[in-house]
Formats: structure tokens, sequence, C-alpha cells
């Protein structure tokens, strides 16, 4: 047989094509996926997972309440961290829902290691994340704080800035330093209600 068409008639073959590899889809062994994981398969990060190996590449900066220190979350990945906030520390000292600090929680959820038997894995696992500690140890901090810290991530070349935060004030000093993230090619997101 020299080509398809040699094989492929109509009334005997009905289609010809190569045979293509497969391999399992991306189901990581960390306990707590499967009960606490329904947001990353809602949002359909396991098949983000089968196509661009797990943000390899991509400076996430955070700018929350500061630098975490937990088992399920590889500090390898920090880069550029800093601290804007009036506390002493950089650490991540605020207690929130009773155990973990605030960007404990947030940086888990973009970048806890996947696939090591040990609680959640991130929707990222493999971005390099950009601790920017704009809050205080109680979770507090000023727009002037938040407004130097996307300043600090522009400097320093972050891909996305998370702000997983929120004000009741109608700040133009925030806008303007968003405005000029977004014109960086930061795609900048931000906590909504």
């Amino acid at each position: 047989v020299e080509t398809i068409d040699d094989v492929a008639t109509p009334d005997i073959v009905e289609y010809i094509e190569p045979n293509y590899a497969v391999t399992a889809a991306a189901v990581p062994n960390d306990p707590y996926y499967a009960s606490d994981g329904w947001a990353l398969d809602m949002m359909n990060v396991p098949e983000v997972w089968d196509e661009n190996m797990f943000g390899k590449g991509v400076t996430v900066a955070v700018l929350d309440s500061g630098v975490p220190s937990h088992e399920d979350i590889d500090s390898s990945h920090f880069v550029d961290q800093v601290n804007y906030s009036s506390a002493s520390s950089i650490y991540d000292n605020y207690v929130h829902y009773g155990h973990y600090g605030h960007a404990t929680g947030v940086i888990g959820t973009i970048a806890a290691t996947y696939n090591n038997g040990i609680g959640l894995t991130g929707a990222m696992p493999d971005v390099s994340i950009m601790p920017v500690k704009v809050l205080d140890d109680e979770g507090n901090g000023w727009t002037s704080d938040i407004a130097e810290g996307i300043e600090h991530s522009i400097s320093n070349k972050a891909d996305v800035i998370n702000m997983s935060l929120g004000s009741y004030a109608d700040s133009q000093t925030l806008k303007t330093a968003c405005e000029k993230a977004s014109d960086a090619g930061i795609l900048v997101v931000a906590a909504a209600g």
C-alpha cells in the first residue's frame, strides 16, 4: 500500500487516521483535592494542566498579607518578595478562618504543590509567586501601600497581579496604578464584592 487513497475505498473503509498517543488526564493525589478542589474542576483547570505545564514561566504578584509558610506551598517559587505594610514582618501572620493567614490561602489557591500527597493543589502550581505584603497582620492596609505594591510588581515584571482585597473608597491612586499595570501588559485580577 503506497497511499491512504489506495486503501480508502468508500464502501469498505469509513476513515483512516494516525494512531495518536494518549496519556491519563492530570489528577493529583493531594488528599483534599477531591473534596475541596471543586472550584478547580468548575473552572476546567485539569484540562489546562494537560496543556500548559502548570503555569511554568509565569510570575503572579500576590498583593496581600505576606509570605506564607506552609508545607503545601513551595517557597523556592517565591521571587522579589517585599513588605509595604505597617507590619514589621513580611510573613503572613493574619489568622483567617481560624487556621491559616489570608495570603497563605490565596497563594495556596494559585500555587499549592501538585501531586505531593499533602492538602490541596493550586490552579497553577509551577508559577513564580511574588509575595507583596500590603496588608498588616490583621488584614488591613492603605491604598498608598497597594499602589506601591503595584509599582513593585510592574518594576519586577510580574505577568499577573492578584489583589484579593477591597475597599469602600473609590481611589484614583489605585485606578492610576492599575491602569499603569495594564498598560505594561500585566493582567490585573481583583476581588469583586
